[in-house]
């Protein structure tokens, strides 16, 4: 999805301009397996892939101008938000079923950028204020659920990537007095897991081959924001705040399952969750006035994101 906006207002007293842009994209994607009967005829199983694939991509470019003789106010929130399911499933395979190699993959990988921009100018008072918002959410899940499967190998595996860059800038300039303010902000909060329950996974030789469930997470997310204020014959003052922050959940699981048999043993069986979130912020003011200059700039991180790795019954 893309968008662009730019407009100018103008007034010989005032001028006001103001954008907005919401940009929305949700829905799932899913590969299931189910209720049925595999292979069991066959002297050597064919191999089982069960993969769901998911890519979604959002760009949002906004610019604006206002000019006023007297003053003038230029206002543009730039909101986004990716919230999608991908899932790639395999459920209640009957006693019989069986395979060589079996995976089952879910992968989603999610793409944000955004822009803002915007200027104020006038004779007496100005203002401009712009924000960039960037929200990535949904669930990546990969599972084996109520099912019997006689497999050499095995692999369940979720897999989430996301990348967000935001910028937002603003300028104002007066004679008198003058604000600028930017805004940004970001954040990934995804659930990604990968199991296998309540399901009977028996192998079709001793060691014959591995038996993985994964499950991995790699955001990473950058904000730039900028504001100038100018007042050139009074008061400027300038603000820029920016926000990063993921709270991501991976989960690899295996519950209430038998894999392989005493006399039929897996190779290796293994069960991993990893979490590789990033933030990045850079933010920058300039506030300057012939009386008095403010120039303020925040910047706020957080990875608050957890990974569990679970072999119970």
């Amino acid at each position: 999805m893309k968008s662009f906006i730019a407009s100018i207002a103008g007034g010989g007293t005032a001028g006001v301009n103001a954008n907005v842009n919401v940009n929305y994209i949700g829905g799932k994607t899913e590969a299931t397996l189910e209720n049925s009967t595999v292979n069991s005829t066959l002297k050597v199983a064919d191999s089982i892939n069960v993969k769901a694939s998911d890519y979604t991509d959002s760009a949002a470019f906004i610019g604006s101008v206002a000019i006023g003789g007297g003053g003038s106010v230029g206002i543009s929130p730039n909101n986004n938000r990716v919230e999608r399911d991908t899932t790639a499933k395999i459920d209640k395979l009957k006693s019989g079923s069986k395979a060589s190699d079996v995976v089952v993959m879910a992968n989603s990988k999610q793409g944000l950028s955004t822009l803002t921009a915007g200027a104020a100018g006038a004779g007496t008072g100005a203002l401009a204020a712009n924000s960039s918002v960037a929200l990535l959410g949904g669930n990546t899940t990969a599972e084996i659920t109520n099912s019997n499967l006689t497999v050499k190998s095995l692999d369940v595996y979720a897999d989430h990537y996301a990348r967000a860059h935001v910028l937002a800038g603003s300028a104002a300039l007066t004679g008198v007095g003058a604000g600028g303010v930017a805004i940004s902000v970001t954040n990934d909060k995804s659930h990604v897991k990968s199991q296998i329950a309540t399901s009977t996974i028996s192998m079709n030789s001793n060691s014959s081959g591995e038996v993985k469930v994964r499950a991995k997470s790699d955001s990473s997310f950058e904000s730039t924001t900028a504001a100038v204020g100018l007042g050139l014959e009074g008061f400027g003052a300038a603000g820029s705040i920016g926000v990063n922050y993921t709270e991501n959940t991976v989960d690899a699981n295996v519950y209430n399952s038998t894999i392989g048999s005493a006399s039929k043993r897996a190779r290796s069986v293994s069960v991993s969750s990893e979490d590789l979130s990033k933030v990045y912020g850079y933010g920058g003011t300039l506030g300057g006035g012939t009386y008095a200059g403010i120039g303020l700039a925040v910047n706020v991180g957080s990875i608050n994101s957890k990974t569990h790795d679970n072999l119970y019954k």
